[in-house]
């Protein structure tokens, strides 16, 4: 290995830096690699800006010009001419990870990391970061100023752990909060829009990438002091080994850090954290007692749950729960009492509106629409618009889990995050604008009494602020709009999460509430409030039209390689892998709008988890309960033509590979028995030096990162989308009550299943499901597609 082209003086400077990117102590580490720093080099290399980005004064990466030209002039012999760079990059990373050196070579794995989630994305944040960064620390080490300083290792440390995270897809609200900024700019205007995206008030992971980053840039260009952005870290204790000594067991405990805003550690931070050199490790030696028998806890566990389930559904009516007519009768008594001057009846005419409690009350806000625009930012109806021709409550509802990726944008469906309901106009002239309601509980209770006493009707202020969830689940309201009204967040109602709701909907049911309480729609003034063709809730799935469009390309693809003819033996292999897995991507798509299925690994288990007679599909996608949350599903008919073909497909791999590709053959082999799942990819191992590489085809399980992964290309969408969409259109049919909805998500609590032991519910009745998603999935335009043969 050599430096060429480089000045004695340059030689002179960078050679530490050299030594440090270099490291003999890498190629000791796997000797056969022998290649291991040209491979590292020149994934360096690539990386280079062109010349008139850095040479120019007014070029980008002009101030890191020195570093580029001495990355340039580097040259490192290799050994042979036919490298596969990407499966010796790949090899370099098993290599360094099983010999726990991760946080050693955290540089060089971040020289030589690749973005391998949402790469259709990611790939160009994730390369301009990958420039920027390395550059940056590049400048950093050759500066002797900054060596040695903690604060300014720890900044190193984390920016260049970012790159790593960012290549797994632990970086992914990171990626969201930076894919707006454009990165053509210069790296001054940059740092500044990282500090923009920044908030100090806010210790979560990206906010320390941005910290580190901002404090690295400030370093370079010399606006700052470089402090901060060290990681808080907590202790965990783990067993790391465990040896048998004399009949004895001997545990060897380590101490693994960990970030202390985390309940628990992540798998690829344990990862790194193993490979540090701890700082404690014990030993505990003590004979292997018998655990406690698992089974009997599984037992007791699910006993108990069946006595839960058995005593919910034989409990009688509850008698706390007042009827309509009772709440009806009330309700038209305070609005008499409100007419005549008595205010506090208006207050508890608002308790059963919005099903308020007495500190819900005190801290409701009255304000002008202009003042709504600026202040309100709550998810509850904690605040009234009292303007002169509008009177509405007013909240907000966010259920995107954070910010979208920019390039999702145009994808994804529209959503408006306010929400307005129409008030009574009674109710206008007693709430002043600017002020908070005068409320005690002990006036509301003496009126309470009297109203109980002239209606003959018993009543607590606490069945007055439960009444607007009962008379919700009385009627069958959706789960999702429920939430809505009854101030839900999404971590407590998950459906909001999955539900794009139209705000026409929400005031439809919110105007049948009011009139069981005896107001007329005259009573409530709806002229300026526009909430037609408005949707709350989740956008996390594309529009119809661009679904059909990625659809299509999809079908184009999978034809044109089932069209192909006399392959050349050379390509066979990976043909035969393209094919497959854009098959079974398509099944899966096909299953994922029919069922919506959690992406789970094996979501679809064997073929013994679905009938094609009876059209139905067992679904266990809870595994974290501790009860068995298997649920039965209708197929659509198209999904039944589907798996048919894949099954004609499974035998045809079994029975033709059998010899030439032994593996594909048995992966089939034992789908068809039943002996492992019936949907699984297939991969291409390629060796570092291109040769002898036919045959070389290992099966991948379908899993969380994988469908990710295959479906990056075509629906580059969270990986869930499809449930998104699912329950959106199920919620959207008249037809199709809650409780359906609810079984086929999956979101029933436990003990109210739809079609548990108990339930005198039928099966049968699902099949309205079915009929509906199969004519949604007809005018995506999903047509089943028969298997090639080889």
């Amino acid at each position: 290995m050599s430096m060429t082209n480089i000045n004695e003086s340059n030689k002179s400077v960078f050679s530490d830096i050299y030594s440090v990117m270099f490291p003999t102590a890498l190629i000791m580490l796997m000797p056969d690699l022998i290649d291991v720093h040209h491979v590292i080099l020149i994934f360096l290399q690539e990386l280079m800006p062109e010349k008139f980005l850095y040479e120019n004064n007014d070029g980008k990466y002009y101030m890191y010009r020195e570093e580029i030209e001495w990355i340039n002039s580097l040259s490192i012999q290799k050994s042979s001419d036919k490298i596969n760079y990407k499966e010796y990059a790949n090899s370099i990373k098993e290599r360094i990870k099983k010999a726990r050196k991760v946080e050693v070579y955290s540089l060089q794995l971040s020289i030589i990391a690749n973005v391998g989630v949402e790469r259709n994305l990611n790939l160009g944040i994730f390369n301009e970061l990958k420039t920027i960064t390395l550059l940056s620390v590049i400048k950093i080490l050759k500066n002797v100023n900054f060596r040695g300083n903690e604060s300014t290792n720890s900044s190193v440390k984390e920016v260049v752990l970012n790159i790593r995270r960012f290549q797994d897809g632990a970086r992914r609200k990171f990626a969201k909060m930076i894919s707006e900024i454009d990165f053509s700019l210069s790296i001054d205007s940059i740092k500044n829009e990282f500090v923009k995206l920044y908030d100090p008030s806010k210790n979560d992971v990206s906010n320390r990438a941005l910290s580190s980053l901002i404090i690295i840039l400030e370093l370079i260009l010399g606006t700052g002091k470089g402090g901060g952005g060290g990681r808080n870290y907590k202790t965990k204790i783990e067993v790391d080994a465990v040896f048998q000594v004399d009949g004895c067991t001997v545990e060897r405990l380590v101490e693994i850090d960990y970030l202390s805003n985390r309940d628990k550690t992540a798998h690829s931070e344990q990862e790194d954290q193993r490979g540090l050199i701890t700082r404690k490790v014990s030993y505990l030696i003590s004979p292997r007692e018998r655990l406690a028998d698992l089974k009997v806890n599984q037992w007791r566990a699910a006993s108990i749950a069946l006595s839960m389930s058995i005593r919910t559904q034989s409990l009688p009516c509850d008698i706390g729960q007042l009827s309509e007519c009772q709440v009806k009768t009330l309700s038209q008594y305070f609005i008499q009492q409100i007419k005549i001057g008595n205010n506090a009846y208006g207050l508890l005419l608002i308790m059963v509106l919005l099903g308020k409690t007495i500190q819900d009350l005190q801290n409701l806000k009255i304000y002008t629409e202009t003042e709504s625009n600026q202040s309100i930012n709550s998810n509850k109806f904690d605040s009234i618009i009292n303007n002169d021709d509008v009177f509405f409550a007013f909240r907000t509802v966010k259920v995107t889990h954070g910010k979208i990726h920019a390039k999702l944008n145009k994808d994804l469906m529209p959503i408006d995050e306010k929400l307005k309901l129409n008030l009574p106009t009674i109710l206008k002239h007693i709430m002043s604008n600017g002020s908070k309601l005068d409320v005690t509980e002990s006036a509301l209770r003496q009126e309470l009494d009297k109203a109980s006493t002239k209606t003959g009707i018993q009543i607590t202020l606490s069945q007055l602020s439960n009444y607007l969830s009962n008379w919700l689940q009385r009627h069958s309201v959706d789960q999702a709009i429920m939430g809505v009204l009854t101030e839900k967040t999404v971590k407590q109602c998950a459906p909001m999460a999955y539900s794009r709701i139209p705000i026409h909907k929400i005031n439809t049911i919110w105007m049948e509430y009011l009139l069981s309480l005896g107001i007329l729609s005259d009573d409530v003034n709806t002229e300026n409030i526009v909430n037609v063709m408005k949707y709350v809730g989740s956008r996390l799935y594309p529009e119809h039209d661009t679904l059909q469009i990625k659809i299509k390309n999809l079908q184009d693809s999978l034809q044109y390689i089932k069209s192909l003819k006399n392959i050349a033996r050379t390509d066979e292999a990976s043909k035969i892998i393209d094919f497959h897995n854009l098959f079974i991507k398509y099944t899966l798509l096909i299953l994922n709008l029919s069922t919506g299925a959690r992406p789970v690994t094996d979501m679809y288990g064997t073929v013994e988890n679905y009938c094609l007679k009876s059209k139905f599909i067992r679904i266990s996608d809870k595994e974290a309960r501790s009860v068995p949350a298997g649920r039965f599903l209708p197929l659509t008919n198209i999904a039944v033509k589907q798996l048919d073909n894949l099954e004609s497909y499974l035998k045809q791999l079994s029975d033709k590979f059998k010899f030439s590709y032994a593996n594909i053959a048995c992966a089939a082999h034992d789908a068809i028995n039943s002996n492992g799942p019936f949907l699984f990819w297939l991969q291409h191992v390629e060796t570092i030096h291109e040769e002898n590489v036919r045959n070389k085809i290992i099966v991948e399980q379908v899993s969380p990162r994988s469908l990710l992964q295959h479906f990056d290309h075509d629906f580059p969408y969270p990986v869930n989308w499809h449930r998104h969409a699912v329950r959106t259109r199920l919620m959207m049919c008249d037809e199709i009550s809650s409780a359906l909805v609810d079984h086929v998500m999956g979101h029933e609590n436990m003990g109210h299943e739809y079609a548990n032991l108990f339930s005198g519910s039928s099966l049968q009745d699902l099949r309205i499901v079915s009929e509906h998603l199969n004519d949604w999935l007809n005018s995506l335009g999903l047509t089943v597609l028969e298997a090639k043969v080889w």
